[in-house]
C-alpha cells in the first residue's frame, strides 16, 4: 500500500498544480497565445525526460480545463448578472477575436504539437485509452473544484455534489486504466494488448488498485475548490497562504521531475580491454544445438555409454573453450535495452551441463582428477558470465557455480589430495574476485533508469523511497548473493577436511588444524556479524560444518531451508550447510 499511496500523492499534487496554473492563465488578461505558452512551458521539461506520454495527458488536462472555463465564460456572456466569487482574484478576459495573426498563431502552435506527437513511441489502444482517460478524468476533477469554489450554493448543498461527480469520473479510470498497475506491478508500460474481457481489465483483475482513483479524483477535486475558495477572499491571509500552498504542492511534482531527468550516468566500459564473453556465449550456443541438448536434462541419470554419446559432437568445443574460461570475461550490459536474453542464459546453462557431464564421463572411465578439473572449469565459467553484469547475470551465473560446486562436494572423496588442493585454491581464488551485491545492484539500478525510460526511474523511484519490492526485497536478493559466498567457502572447507581426513585418518579437532597446510586462514562466515569464522563442530565420528544463515544466530547446524519459493530461497530458521547435497554425497 505504501507505493500506491506515494503515487497517489504524485497524482494529485501533479493534476492539481497543473489544473490551477491553467485556470489561473485563462482567466488573466493575458492574450492566449501567451498562456498557452505558459502552460506548455511548465510542461516542456517532460519533453527533455522524454516523458512524451505523461507530456500528452497533461496537455489533454489543460485542455479540458480551458475548454469548460471558455464554455463558463459563454454562458457568463448570456447571463450579465451571473457573480462568480473568484471574480475579486481572478478577472475574467474580454472575448477570443480572430484575426489572421490569430490564424498563424493557431498554425504556429499546431506545428509544434505535431511534431511533438511524431516523437511519441508507438502504442497500443490500451495505452492510448489511459493517456486519454487520465487526461480527461484530472481535467474534470479540477474543474469540478474549480465550479465548486465559484458557486453561490451553500456547502453542505455543493461540497458532495463535486464528490459525487468526481466519483463518477473515477469510475473509468477504475475500469480501464493501465498505468496503475504498470507501476506497481509486472504489467509493464505500454501495456500488452489483451483479449477484452472482464477477467483482464479494471475492477475484476486483482492488479488494479480500485480504490485509487476515487481517492485520487475526489481528493484532487476538494484541494482545488479549497485553493479557489481561499483565492477569492482577496489579499486577505488565507488567501496568501492559499497562493503559498501552490508551491509546496508543485514540490512533490518538482522532485519527481528532477529525478527523472538526472538519471545515474551509463559507466563506460573500456573496449580496449580483452573480453572473451563473446566466445563463451558462441560456444554455449554450439552446444545449445547439438544432441547433448536431447539428453540434458537428464544427462545425471541416462547411462554411461549414453551420456558420452551425446558429448562426442562438442568434444573439440568443449575442449576449446576450457582455456578460454581462464581469460578475462565480463558481461557487456546494454543499458538501453530492457529486453532479458532468456536463450541466452538457457544457452550457458547448456554449457555448464555439458562441461559437468563430461566430468562425470571421466570419472567412469577413472580418471578423477580430470573429472575434477572439468568441474572447476564449469564453475570458472558461473563467474565469467556474471562478472560486470546485472543482477539476473549473478542470479545464473550462482546457479552455474553452484550447480557444479554440488558436484565437487559429492565427488571429494574420490579426488587425490593434490587434486583437492587446486580446487581449494580455485575456489577460494573465485570466492574472493566475486563482485558483491552492491555492485550488481549500483548496475541493475543504472539499466532500470536508461532502458524503461520514464516509467522505469518512476517506478524505482517510488519502491526505493517506500522501501517496497515487487518481488523478492533487496534484503532477500543480498541474503541469497552472501549465501553464495558462504556456499564456496564452506565447500573449500570440506575439500581441506577431507584431504586432513585422508592424511590423518581422522578429523581435524578444530578449523585451526587445516591452517596453512590445506587452508591459507580459517575462513570467515559472511553472515557473522563480528567477522567470525565458520561454525565447526567435532563430534564421535564425524563432524558438523555450518554458516549462521541469514538469521545470524547459532543453531548447532540445523538446516536453513524448508522448500524453494520462486528463483531464490528466501530466509527461514536455522544454519546454512551442505548438507542439502548430503542426499547425494551419503553420509559421512
Amino acid at each position: 500500500m505504501a507505493v500506491e499511496s506515494l503515487l497517489g500523492i504524485l497524482l494529485v499534487t501533479t493534476f492539481t498544480a497543473v489544473g490551477v496554473v491553467t485556470i489561473c492563465a485563462i482567466r488573466s488578461r493575458v492574450h492566449w497565445f501567451l498562456c498557452t505558452a505558459i502552460v506548455l512551458g511548465i510542461l516542456s521539461p517532460l519533453l527533455a525526460v522524454p516523458a512524451l506520454e505523461p507530456f500528452v495527458t497533461l496537455l489533454l488536462e489543460a485542455f479540458v480545463i480551458a475548454t469548460a472555463v471558455l464554455f463558463q465564460r459563454m454562458l457568463a456572456a448570456v447571463w450579465p448578472d451571473e457573480k462568480q466569487v473568484c471574480e475579486t482574484s481572478l478577472k475574467p478576459r474580454g472575448r477570443v477575436r480572430f484575426s489572421l495573426a490569430t490564424f498563424l498563431l493557431v498554425i504556429g502552435l499546431s506545428s509544434i504539437l505535431l511534431a511533438i506527437g511524431t516523437y511519441m513511441p508507438e502504442l497500443n489502444w490500451n495505452a492510448w485509452l489511459t493517456m486519454g482517460l487520465i487526461g480527461i478524468g484530472a481535467g474534470v476533477c479540477v474543474t469540478l473544484g474549480y465550479a465548486g469554489a465559484s458557486s453561490f450554493t451553500r456547502w453542505f448543498v455543493r461540497w458532495p455534489v463535486v464528490i459525487l461527480v468526481a466519483l463518477f469520473a473515477a469510475a473509468p479510470l477504475a475500469w480501464f486504466d493501465w498505468f496503475v498497475p504498470s507501476i506497481t506491478g509486472f504489467e509493464g508500460w505500454p501495456p500488452e494488448e489483451v483479449p477484452w474481457g472482464g477477467a483482464f481489465i479494471g475492477i475484476l483483475s486483482s492488479d488494479h488498485p480500485v480504490l485509487l482513483w476515487f481517492v485520487v479524483c475526489t481528493t484532487t477535486s476538494l484541494l482545488s475548490a479549497a485553493w479557489f475558495a481561499a483565492v477569492a477572499a482577496g489579499d486577505s491571509r488565507i488567501a496568501r497562504i492559499a497562493r503559498g500552498s501552490l508551491v509546496c504542492v508543485c514540490l512533490v511534482p518538482g522532485y519527481v521531475l528532477w529525478v527523472l531527468l538526472t538519471p545515474d550516468p551509463i559507466p563506460m566500459a573500456d573496449s580496449s580491454l580483452p573480453n572473451t564473453y563473446d566466445e563463451i556465449i558462441e560456444t554455449a550456443r554450439i552446444v545449445a544445438e547439438s544432441k547433448f541438448e536431447d539428453v540434458r536434462s537428464d544427462w545425471e541419470s541416462i547411462p554411461e555409454e549414453e551420456l558420452a554419446a551425446s558429448l562426442v559432437e562438442i568434444q573439440d568445443t568443449l575442449t576449446a573453450v576450457r582455456p578460454i574460461l581462464r581469460m578475462p570475461s565480463w558481461v557487456p550490459v546494454d543499458y538501453t535495452n530492457e529486453d532479458i536474453p532468456v536463450d541466452r542464459y538457457m544457452q550457458i546453462h547448456s554449457l555448464a551441463d555439458a562441461l559437468t557431464a563430461q566430468g562425470k564421463v571421466e570419472l567412469v572411465e577413472g580418471k578423477p582428477d580430470n573429472a575434477c578439473t572439468l568441474f572447476l572449469d564449469a564453475a570458472r565459467l558461473g563467474f565469467c558470465v556474471r562478472s560486470e553484469g546485472l543482477l539476473i547475470d549473478d542470479h545464473f551465473g550462482r546457479g552455474c557455480t553452484e550447480m557444479v560446486a554440488r558436484q565437487l562436494y559429492k565427488h571429494r572423496r574420490a579426488f587425490s589430495p593434490q587434486a583437492l588442493q587446486v580446487a581449494i585454491s580455485e575456489v577460494l581464488a573465485l570466492a574472493e574476485a566475486a563482485e558483491t551485491y552492491e555492485e550488481f545492484k549500483r548496475r541493475d539500478r543504472i539499466w532500470a533508469q536508461h532502458s524503461q525510460g520514464w516509467h522505469g526511474r518512476l517506478q524505482l523511484l517510488l519502491f526505493e523511497t517506500t522501501g517496497s519490492y515487487l518481488l523478492f526485497s533487496e534484503k532477500d536478493l543480498e541474503t541469497e548473493s552472501r549465501r553464495g559466498q558462504a556456499r564456496l567457502r564452506l565447500l573449500a572447507t570440506e575439500l581441506a577436511i577431507q584431504i586432513y581426513y585422508v592424511e590423518h585418518g581422522e578429523w581435524p579437532e578444530s578449523l585451526a588444524d587445516l591452517v596453512p597446510d590445506y587452508l591459507p586462514s580459517v575462513l570467515k562466515d559472511p553472515f557473522d556479524e563480528r567477522h567470525g569464522p565458520l561454525q565447526y563442530i567435532r563430534l564421535n565420528a564425524t563432524y558438523i560444518l555450518y554458516s549462521l544463515d541469514a538469521d545470524g544466530t547459532d543453531e548447532g547446524g540445523q538446516p536453513s531451508y524448508s522448500g524453494e519459493s520462486g528463483f531464490l530461497y528466501l530466509p527461514h530458521t536455522g544454519d546454512l550447510s551442505l548438507d542439502m547435497w548430503e542426499d547425494e554425497a551419503g553420509t559421512e
